[in-house]
């Protein structure tokens, strides 16, 4: 199994890292939106719409949403589509810390966590649509943040865990493991912002908050993803990624730190051009 999750996991990132670096932003945008459609896919299976007749009508409203949100990419609108789903998830955590399975494991709220979905899933893709039209670098930057805040949580949970994060969601998951994590994303925020951008005084500090934030909402992503599988009943998003399960076990966090780091990243690289 370890195998098969090294060898899926290597695979994926050189395919990914290839499509970010190489792809112009059509191509990166095509591609982007077929991985965040398996993904709608995979929600909406969890979300009981698992009937070939629901399943597609879900993955066609995604597909509409992401047209719509490509061709209103630089409107109002498409920035007030991203910002809901930025709000969504720094308000999100009063629910997950509170979380409590019901006593029959009968699934709720799945009609809200469908619609949830529909918010979440498009306004992922745009925020990496427009990073990657900044620059391909800032796509790879906040997938290694997520990448860097889970291998951190975890090492630091195994080693110093004690107190639990969300026990009724993720059982493995403690508060030495999310400080351990932040401390992995402070360690790329200071090599980056240094290094890469060679930012330096406030606008330095600004991007080590952002980044840390981000980390957090990356936290977040993990344990909606969570949610939504304990209120269905599953221990995968899918089957897709050998030893790693569906595109939402792989992309949780990313789909909440993408839009509040763009976002943030917006008002970072404005002050720093002042």
């Amino acid at each position: 199994m370890l195998r098969q999750r090294l060898v899926s996991g290597l695979l994926l990132a050189i395919v990914l890292v290839g499509i970010v670096l190489l792809a112009p932003d059509p191509v990166f945008a095509a591609a982007f939106a077929v991985l965040y459609g398996i993904g709608a896919m995979e929600w909406s299976r969890l979300t009981s719409l698992d009937s070939p007749a629901g399943e597609t009508g879900y993955i066609g409203i995604f597909i509409a949403l992401v047209a719509l949100l490509w061709w209103l990419q630089d409107s109002f609108i498409a920035h007030l589509w991203v910002t809901a789903a930025a709000l969504f998830w720094l308000v999100i955590h009063l629910l997950l810390l509170r979380y409590q399975q019901s006593a029959d494991h009968v699934p709720r709220w799945q009609r809200q966590l469908a619609l949830a979905g529909l918010l979440l899933l498009p306004a992922a893709w745009l925020a990496f649509v427009e990073l990657h039209a900044i620059h391909p670098g800032w796509v790879l930057y906040i997938m290694t943040l997520c990448a860097v805040a889970d291998s951190f949580a975890f090492l630091f949970g195994k080693t110093f865990g004690k107190r639990k994060l969300a026990p009724q969601l993720s059982p493995g998951k403690t508060l030495e493991g999310a400080a351990g994590g932040l401390f992995g994303v402070l360690l790329v925020a200071l090599g980056a912002g240094l290094f890469w951008q060679h930012f330096s005084g406030l606008e330095l500090l600004l991007f080590i908050f952002l980044s840390l934030v981000a980390g957090l909402v990356s936290i977040e992503g993990d344990l909606f993803e969570s949610l939504i599988k304990r209120e269905a009943g599953q221990k995968d998003s899918g089957r897709i990624l050998p030893g790693h399960g569906g595109i939402l076990d792989r992309f949780d966090s990313h789909i909440a730190a993408a839009p509040v780091f763009y976002l943030g990243l917006e008002g970072v690289l404005a002050w720093a051009q002042r």
